[in-house]
């Protein structure tokens, strides 16, 4: 992840994310908004910009504040740091309505300042993004760290993730999105095991983990464990439309670790010989 465009990026994911948790494979509709500017949009409310110039389009706004902040980390990465830049400016002009808005512009002071160089205090960024969103109300301090989790995670941006998870959870165990992205931070472990086993522990309907337990289990061919996981997540996940493929893996593995035999499925989660051997 490029360090330069991160603050706008962490802010426009604040921006969105909601006090749950967000779907590995978001389904996006377009959106059109009150200044005609076009972008895609997820269940979640997360907006997907596409970083292009757009030579007659109209000045930042209060209303469309995600879209702009989110377009113009978009227009950074994609090498239009002037067109970028001009959005910045326009969000330091905006009317400050309300906490969210300040907090845009502060990021945007921030990366203006800081376009010339590479270094930047994240440890302060953050904290200064926590007393925002504190402020805004309506979220406990675990949720809020939870929310910089997924922020962070989205950038890539793997250490400080992990690290807002944990603190998450520290402050309210009955988090289950916290521990399970801890567990796709920790995918293929059995550390990444335990974090899945705490989120069904915290949300015992909660689908998603049965099947990477189940998938654990599997890939170190401990065969009999993983059968009562995959039952369990196929319980849970039927008419589940967003975990169709994953329902279709399950039911295909189940049925060669019943039937004993290796499938095709059931192959590729497995081991390579010299995996084993590390």
């Amino acid at each position: 992840m490029n360090k330069r465009i991160f603050i706008i990026a962490l802010v426009a994911a604040f921006w969105t994310i909601s006090n749950s948790c967000h779907s590995e494979e978001p389904r996006l509709k377009k959106v059109v908004d009150s200044q005609g500017n076009q972008y895609q949009v997820d269940e979640k409310g997360d907006i997907y910009s596409d970083g292009i110039p757009h030579p007659n389009r109209k000045p930042a706004s209060v209303e469309n504040l995600g879209y702009y902040l989110n377009q113009a980390g978009m227009l950074e990465a994609n090498g239009y740091a002037d067109e970028a830049g001009k959005i910045y400016q326009e969000i330091l002009s905006l009317p400050e309505v309300n906490e969210s808005v300040k907090a845009a512009k502060e990021a945007a002071k921030l990366r203006l300042k800081s376009r010339d160089s590479e270094q930047v205090d994240w440890d302060k960024i953050d904290a200064r993004l926590f007393l925002t969103i504190k402020q805004e109300g309506g979220k406990s301090d675990a949720e809020i760290y939870q929310a910089m989790g997924i922020a962070h995670q989205k950038q890539e941006n793997w250490d400080r993730a992990e690290k807002y998870f944990k603190k998450a959870v520290n402050l309210d165990p009955k988090l289950q999105w916290s521990w399970y992205n801890l567990a796709l931070l920790n995918t293929d472990t059995e550390e990444g095991y335990n974090y899945n086993k705490k989120a069904t522990e915290a949300s015992p309907k909660f689908s998603i983990p049965y099947y990477w337990m189940a998938y654990y289990r599997c890939r170190n061919r401990e065969d009999k464990k993983a059968i009562p996981l995959f039952e369990k997540y196929l319980e849970l996940a039927v008419g589940d439309k967003q975990e169709e493929g994953r329902i279709k893996v399950a039911k295909e593995v189940l049925a060669d670790l019943k039937a004993g035999k290796e499938g095709q499925s059931l192959s590729m989660m497995r081991r390579l010989p010299e995996e084993e051997d590390k």
